[in-house]
């Protein structure tokens, strides 16, 4: 074999490598795109419950209040435009599952990972708080406007939400 013909054939190898590998890729982009259209389109209340109580939060009830408020009971462009289901803005310094920034909160690929975002936040800032300590940080950091632990209180008890997470 020539030197040309040898340098024809690696390229031609070369690039049907490339070829394959991002046909590949973007399979698999597919596959990721559809999980996360599935799981998007599987939201409810209920599977919202149900995520909160796998995570185990420390206060699932407040947690639950605060979707519901934060995304206008599940109406808000935030929440349907970003999967983010609590309001969450895109962190600068804490680890996040948010990919990016979008109308100046944290967009996630699906609403779960927002749900998970959302602990690893309570992990770093509220763990083993007592509720006042835990309503206090929220109406202080996490909310700044006036009254909003105040808030998540009234939709607990108009919403019943500590009933979701009684153990019978």
């Amino acid at each position: 074999m020539k030197f040309y013909e040898k340098q024809t054939t690696k390229i031609l190898c070369i690039g049907a490598f490339i070829i394959i590998a991002l046909f590949v890729l973007t399979s698999s982009t597919k596959n990721v795109e559809s999980v996360n259209e599935e799981i998007n389109s599987s939201f409810t209340r209920e599977a919202l419950i149900e995520e909160i109580k796998c995570h185990g939060f420390q206060y699932p009830d407040l947690i639950l209040a605060q979707a519901v408020l934060e995304s206008g009971h599940f109406k808000s462009t935030v929440f349907k435009e970003n999967n983010n289901t609590f309001g969450m803005r895109f962190p600068r310094i804490r680890q996040t599952l948010a990919k990016r920034s979008n109308l100046n909160h944290a967009v996630y690929d699906n609403w779960k990972e927002c749900v998970e975002d959302r602990m690893i936040y309570e992990k770093l800032y509220l763990n083993d708080k007592s509720r006042v300590e835990y309503k206090k940080y929220l109406d202080r950091v996490y909310a700044k406007g006036k009254n909003y632990s105040k808030k998540l209180e009234t939709l607990i008890k108009q919403n019943n939400f500590k009933s979701y997470f009684e153990e019978n």
